[in-house]
């Protein structure tokens, strides 16, 4: 049971305003708590405010107590992401040694797809979440995700033989930037969903088809065709022929 029902449970029917520490911690964790279920459940995109307290059952104006905005309340679950993440890769990787490019692939792909929210927070964050909260709390997340990235990088630089800390970085990287697209084209929007019902060719989910590479069209009349030094050479007794000039090999 998550803790917003048990505090529910422990303070109705009389909601009271939270005065100590410790309930003013717990409802902290109820509202992250039904942020994040909303999350999963509708996407980042439909989590509104009135919707996250409706949930626990305060007022859309108690909420200003511990988080002063929507961007500030799914940024705290963006943090949440990279601590959650760090942990995943790292427990992957504690006791892998001199694995291959593949094996590699499967063990980050496999971190980032068991937390679905984190991959749709990562455009979030950069779209509106840090421009929309106050300087310190951008500083905050950008420390806190920074030591994330730094403890995974080390962890891959012990992990993958023959790469240096920029190698490391850019495999972080182009993670991070697969799974926040890769997360969005996979889940489109009802509009997008009607459209691809009309146009299934345009959909990113349809099979493709290898592509073959296109084959001269007369390839045995290119292979009879004289070269350079023919035609341009001189034909000797022996009925071979002679390019005045030194001639190029034929393409």
């Amino acid at each position: 049971m998550s803790k917003y029902l048990r505090y529910l449970l422990c303070m109705c029917p009389a909601r009271q305003r939270a005065r100590s520490p410790e309930d003013k911690e717990l409802r902290t964790a109820g509202l992250l708590d039904a942020a994040r279920e909303l999350g999963l459940e509708r996407g980042v995109r439909e989590v509104t405010l009135t919707a996250v307290t409706q949930r626990v059952g305060l007022h859309p104006s108690a909420l200003r107590r511990y988080f002063e905005s929507r961007e500030e309340l799914l940024l705290e679950l963006a943090q949440e992401g990279w601590e959650n993440w760090r942990d995943n890769l790292c427990d992957e990787l504690s006791d892998a040694r001199e694995l291959t490019a593949g094996e590699i692939g499967d063990k980050l792909s496999g971190s980032l797809a068991r937390l679905p929210l984190f991959c749709d927070l990562l455009t979030h964050v950069v779209l509106s979440l840090e421009g929309g909260v106050r300087l310190e709390r951008v500083r905050r997340y950008k420390q806190a995700s920074g030591a994330a990235y730094d403890v995974m990088t080390d962890q891959l630089l012990r992990t993958v033989p023959g790469i240096d800390r920029a190698g490391a970085q850019t495999i972080l990287t182009t993670a991070i930037a697969a799974a926040a697209y890769l997360y969005q084209l996979s889940r489109p929007t009802p509009t997008l969903q009607q459209f691809y019902a009309v146009e299934p060719n345009t959909s990113p989910r349809r099979p493709r088809r290898a592509r073959s590479r296109p084959q001269p069209r007369h390839p045995a009349r290119r292979a009879q065709r004289p070269s350079a030094c023919r035609r341009s050479g001189r034909r000797r007794p022996d009925g071979s022929y002679r390019s005045p000039t030194k001639c190029r090999p034929p393409r």
